[in-house]
């Protein structure tokens, strides 16, 4: 009874619907037949027509069909053509009042998919009609009898095709509108889906923008400034704002842009193009890729004041990589700048009050030294020794820091011409060869047969030589080897001459390499090593090497020595010649 009633909720076209309509219209027929009397030529017909028409009913009912081979439910169609076939002959075959019944299964087979079916079914209908006429003696054979039994087939075989065309295409359009309808619920729930995501990526660009405001906000000591490709201000912190004393409402979407001019240090060779006025265009010409352009400046604020500030560029790209702005950063350096003025007024203050007694002070152990009439013994003589090498240590540090508040300061200048570099190097190796012999380190020079000359000051280029030799021999363990090179690299013509100082010396670690040249900055293999020093020497010879348009480089692997080179320029200008 429960797959009776599902199979009958299956569908409006199921099987058990329609041969329910069926058996209903055959009882209805028997019915009328009884109330009105008709005569039964064969009561057999309407027994076999009453049982097949049953076992039709039921087997649409019960069996499940959906298990079976596709197709197999057809049966129950021409099973009830052929009942209809039998009822027909037992109630008066052509004459008969029920053959109209016949259009029923003729229709279901009609509303399967394809033609085979009702083209089947109407052949059915041909033998069915033709069978009582050609095979019933009791059935005149006349012409209106054959047309009956051609016409009326062929009456149904033309409406069953048109009601299967008609479904089909129903049928058709029905699938389609139930994938037009999937499609709506899948492209609905995507919409919904994309929705979902855009919502969380615009709450997610909401705190990274208000996160992105409160880092821009925090940094109070640093305008950052931000612009589109034309200079109009997109970005403008609470930094800018407390630098300028102009508020971000009013500047943003503008082209403000105070005047500035760089603070050039003209001694240094090859600078970029200056910065010059407030003309945007030539703050960005000198941008170079993604790396950041940092220069020292003097803005004038609107008020008429000026600040010092160093000032950095830099390009923004988008998500393309395709270059969409510029991200400009200014630093405050005013307090800095007077930092680093007491600073080098400090120094040289001290410099010059230190300096004024240890002078006195060389000058009295000189006299007392040579005072004929007032020999010393041999223990004075010693201890005055002691004095007179601490004495000129004391000197030189205060020499060297003398130098470099000169260079920091902007007055070291050069007293050049044309010299010897083999001379210059020599005396750098003598000078240190008593310092290496009882350090038990081995000094060896390479110096070239033929002489190179270039234009420079003999002293200060002595002095960077006799660093860099100093240097190497005090942080070399006794037993190993510094050397000391001078020849010309074909390989760099713009600065040919190489002065190469090697050592098998404890090392630089890599990391600090970059410090080197700073004032006052002692690598750490120094300080383990309790290797005395200040960190002045460095600094002092890689400034000489750039007043000279040389540089200073260097190597170095930790534990396995160090080589520093100092590569100036050759030749003589003519103008000295």
């Amino acid at each position: 009874m429960r797959s009776w009633v599902a199979a009958l909720k299956s569908g409006r076209h199921s099987i058990v619907e329609r041969q329910l309509v069926m058996f209903a219209s055959f009882c209805v027929a028997l019915v009328l037949l009884v109330i009105a009397g008709v005569p039964l030529m064969h009561s057999s017909g309407v027994w076999i027509s009453a049982g097949l028409l049953i076992a039709a009913t039921a087997a649409a009912a019960f069996l499940p069909w959906r298990s079976l081979p596709q197709g197999l439910h057809l049966i129950v169609w021409f099973v009830d053509i052929i009942a209809v076939g039998f009822l027909r002959d037992g109630t008066g075959g052509p004459t008969s009042q029920v053959g109209a019944l016949i259009i029923l299964p003729v229709l279901s087979l009609s509303m399967e998919r394809g033609r085979l079916p009702v083209i089947l079914g109407s052949l059915t209908t041909v033998v069915i009609y033709a069978a009582p006429v050609l095979l019933n003696e009791m059935v005149p054979v006349t012409v209106g009898n054959m047309i009956r039994a051609i016409f009326t087939p062929l009456v149904l075989l033309i409406t069953g095709l048109t009601v299967n065309e008609i479904t089909s295409r129903t049928r058709a359009r029905a699938n389609a509108e139930n994938a037009l309808r999937v499609a709506k619920e899948q492209l609905l729930q995507q919409s919904e889906e994309y929705s979902a995501k855009l919502q969380a990526q615009a709450d997610e660009l909401r705190k990274s923008t208000e996160l992105l405001n409160s880092v821009l906000d925090a940094a109070t000591e640093q305008a950052i400034i931000g612009t589109d490709l034309d200079g109009s201000i997109q970005v403008f912190n609470t930094g800018a704002e407390r630098m300028v004393g102009l508020s971000a409402q009013d500047l943003i979407g503008t082209h403000f842009a105070p005047p500035l001019r760089e603070v050039r240090d003209e001694s240094i060779p090859n600078l970029p193009p200056a910065w010059r006025g407030h003309d945007f265009a030539s703050l960005i010409a000198a941008l170079d890729g993604d790396r950041a352009d940092v220069r020292s400046c003097v803005i004038e604020l609107p008020d008429g004041s000026e600040l010092s500030v160093q000032l950095a560029a830099t390009t923004r790209r988008g998500v393309d990589n395709v270059c969409s702005g510029y991200m400009f950063v200014v630093t405050d350096m005013s307090e800095l700048h007077v930092a680093a003025k007491m600073k080098d007024q400090f120094v040289s203050l001290i410099s010059h009050e230190l300096r004024t007694p240890l002078s006195s002070i060389l000058g009295y152990i000189e006299l007392i030294s040579d005072d004929e009439e007032h020999p010393l013994s041999a223990e004075q003589t010693r201890y005055l020794g002691t004095v007179e090498r601490n004495a000129n240590r004391l000197l030189r540090l205060v020499g060297e820091l003398l130098f470099t508040a000169q260079v920091e300061a902007g007055g070291f200048s050069l007293d050049k011409q044309p010299i010897g570099l083999a001379a210059i190097v020599e005396a750098a190796v003598e000078s240190a060869q008593p310092v290496a012999n009882s350090a038990g380190v081995d000094l060896v020079a390479d110096l070239p047969a033929q002489p190179i000359t270039m234009w420079g000051d003999a002293v200060r280029l002595g002095q960077a030589c006799d660093n860099l030799v100093a240097n190497a021999v005090k942080f070399t363990k006794p037993g190993g080897t510094v050397s000391i090179s001078l020849h010309e690299d074909p390989t760099n013509p713009e600065l040919p001459i190489r002065i190469d100082v090697s050592d098998t010396g404890i090392g630089i670690p890599a990391s600090e390499i970059e410090k080197l040249s700073a004032p006052f900055f002692r690598a750490t293999t120094a300080t383990r090593n309790a290797v005395p020093g200040v960190g002045l020497g460095l600094t002092i010879t890689k400034a000489i090497a750039s007043a000279h348009g040389g540089s200073l480089r260097v190597t170095s692997i930790e534990g396995s020595g160090t080589t520093f080179s100092l590569l100036l320029p050759a030749g003589v200008p003519a103008a000295a010649e």
